[in-house]
This record gives structure tokens, sequence and C-alpha cells, in this order.
């Protein structure tokens, strides 16, 4: 775009990482899908601010914005993009909000909240969208904050079907991931895999990072108005 006389590009982040994501999931690089579509969710909060950004900035600092009283022909007269000075009131104090949670280095479920919120539209806590981006956020935070490990296993006896007792010491939501049939947990400790290892290979969880990833991104962009302006963000945005 070009704004009085200055060529400017944004280039989202968003759609990269998770190209990025897309491509670590065809190497089965499990640690990398978590990490890059975290990353994505994050990343289109700060695309969005970014995009605001522009428009508030600009809006301030148009030189013709007193051109009325210039006279359309005076020299101090540049052309400018017009869609920049479209942006509403509701979209700048979204953009105030969110640079406001990022200097106050709020976490991404704020931000997200935020987002809803701010366009009059209720946060989806509660729903499978929420509890499945919870759940992956969680896992990456995991990942990021990696916690030494020790695992355990029972030996004094056998359950009744047989098994072996489930081993211990995996983070909780290990469980939720094998309830879900995302992962395979081994039943004997000989076999014994870091939680790390159990997530790297998995199809089904890498299908599933994948999937929830989207389904995040499409609500997002659902709640954003469609307003001039947002809509110039939406029409760049490709997942």
């Amino acid at each position: 775009m070009q704004s009085s006389n200055h060529r400017i590009f944004i280039p989202y982040h968003a759609p990269a990482l998770f190209d990025r994501a897309l491509e670590c999931s065809r190497f089965e690089q499990g640690v990398a899908v978590v990490i890059l579509c975290a990353a994505s969710i994050e990343a289109l909060t700060h695309d969005l601010t970014e995009w605001y950004k522009i428009a508030v900035d600009h809006k301030d600092a148009c030189p013709n914005k007193d051109r009325e009283s210039k006279g359309f022909f005076r020299s101090s007269y540049v052309f400018c993009v017009s869609f920049l000075h479209s942006i509403t009131e509701q979209e700048i104090k979204a953009c105030e909000g969110l640079q406001a949670l990022e200097k106050e280095r709020r976490g991404l479920e704020d931000k997200i909240e935020f987002i809803f919120k701010a366009f009059g539209e209720k946060p989806p806590k509660g729903t499978k969208v929420w509890q499945e981006f919870i759940l992956l956020n969680n896992i990456r935070n995991e990942i990021v904050h990696a916690k030494g490990e020790t695992l355990k296993q029972d030996q004094s006896f056998s359950l009744s079907d047989g098994k072996n007792s489930l081993i211990e010491g995996y983070p909780d939501f290990v469980k939720d991931l094998q309830r879900k049939g995302l992962v395979c947990v081994p039943d004997a400790l000989d076999k014994g895999k870091s939680w790390l290892e159990l997530i790297e290979k998995d199809s089904r969880f890498l299908n599933w990072c994948i999937e929830v990833t989207r389904n995040y991104f499409k609500a997002i962009i659902k709640v954003i108005p469609d307003s001039h302006m947002s809509l110039g963000f939406k029409s760049e945005i490709r997942f």
C-alpha cells in the first residue's frame, strides 16, 4: 500500500508460520508442529494489530487531515490511500486494547478473549473450539518450558485384563490426548517414551493440531467486522 510519500508493506506472519506447520507435519515433526501452530494463532492477533495500527498512525499524521481548510489545490496536498481513513472507532479501540495487552505481557488466551469482546461477540469459552485451543496451547507451553520427567510403573501386579498397570509421570494432557485417540501410550516401562516422543510422529495428533489451528483461525476471522478497513485485512489473510 502507499501512504503519503511512503510505500508500506506488511508481511503477515500468521499464514507464514501456519505454512511451516503444514510442512513440518508432512515430515512428522510433532514438536515443531505444536510450536508453529500455537505461534501462528498468536501471530494472527499481532498481524491484526499491525494492520489497524498503520491506519491509526496514518490518520494522526496524514498531511491531508486538514486539507479542507488549506484548499484542495495547495502544494501541501498529497494523494493518500483513502481506505486508511475508513478505520472505525471500534477498530481503533481494538488496536489500542491489543497493544495494551501486549505491553502488559498478557497471555494468548487473554488476547483472543479481548478480540471477541472488542467486536461485540461472546468469547467461545466452553465450546469445543476453545477447549481444543486451550489443550494445544498447554502442550505448547509444556514444550517451551519443558520440565524434568520421571516415568514410573507399579510392577507388583497386572490389571485384570492381563495388561500392565498404567505408566505414571506423563503430563495430565497426555491422558486427554489418549482419550481422543490421538496418541498411543506404551503399556510397559521398558518400552517407555518421553511424552515428546509420543506426539512426534503420530499422524492423528499432527492432523489434529492442524485442524484445531485452522478452526481457530476461522473463528477469529469470522468475528472481525466486515468494515472497509477489516475487509482489507481479511482479503490478505489466507490459510
